[in-house]
């Protein structure tokens, strides 16, 4: 059985789905199971848990939604764990179903296009070295799903990660920084009176005036992707694509 999807990401929904199912469950049981679905794969995590009403079905994949914690307890989460799994499914083109009855349990079930074995790809080995490991990265992103996503890929190459919702919160961190940064990786768009370039620049001049800097963008206005260009930033569309992400890293921490 093969799939045809990104690993990395992959792996961070299953591990958000997973515990999840495990914080809700005090009795029973916590089951992955997948099976061929025409010319998917049925990816599911099932809980014998607390089950989720009907009204609330749509609303638990939303920022900072969770259910029986009224008083924001923050040991037990602050609900962005099914909201990465929405949007980091939704970045892989991935659709994700729920099937829960109150006090019964609940199903996650994922669909994953299936793979060919005969096409897998031959890798090369020195390619997918772990080139990025301890490298030390500044993150900025205003959208605190796309941040953790982003973290926890990063984390996963091995990166060292300063990850901030804003370029205030990130210059504060980097006051702690025992060795300069390699690459910053930055939103175009923040909150504030600052755009991505600005942003950079300013970072630049905290840091390193040659510090590496990726714009990351959704706006396809060629006056501004020319402005980008100009400042000796690199550019990447959104959405990312995590090996797109890794190459471009890669090409950048070589300079």
């Amino acid at each position: 059985m093969a799939i045809d999807t990104d690993p990395v990401l992959l792996t961070r929904i299953l591990r958000n789905l997973l515990s999840n199912a495990i914080k809700y469950t005090e009795t029973g049981g916590v089951r992955v199971g997948a099976c061929m679905d025409g010319g998917a794969i049925a990816l599911s995590v099932t809980d014998t848990g607390m089950g989720i009403p009907l009204r609330d079905q749509r609303r638990i994949f939303n920022e900072y939604h969770q259910l029986n914690n009224a008083e924001r307890d923050r040991r037990k989460g602050i609900g962005l764990g099914l909201a990465v799994v929405k949007r980091t499914a939704a970045l892989l083109g991935l659709t994700i179903h729920l099937e829960s009855t109150p006090g019964q349990g609940s199903t996650f079930t994922l669909d994953i296009p299936a793979g060919n074995r005969q096409q897998l790809p031959i890798v090369d080995t020195d390619e997918w070295d772990n080139k990025l490991d301890g490298m030390r990265i500044l993150v900025v992103d205003d959208d605190p799903v796309v941040l953790e996503a982003i973290l926890s890929l990063l984390q996963v190459w091995g990166c060292r990660v300063t990850a901030a919702e804003s370029l205030t919160d990130l210059l504060e961190q980097g006051k702690d920084l025992q060795r300069p940064p390699d690459l910053l990786i930055c939103d175009y768009r923040l909150p504030g009176p600052r755009n991505g370039i600005e942003a950079a620049t300013e970072v630049r001049s905290a840091f390193d005036p040659e510090l590496p800097v990726l714009l990351i963008t959704g706006d396809t206005d060629p006056t501004l992707r020319a402005q980008i260009v100009q400042q000796g930033f690199r550019l990447l569309d959104k959405p990312v694509k995590p090996a797109q992400l890794r190459k471009v890293m890669i090409e950048l921490l070589k300079r």
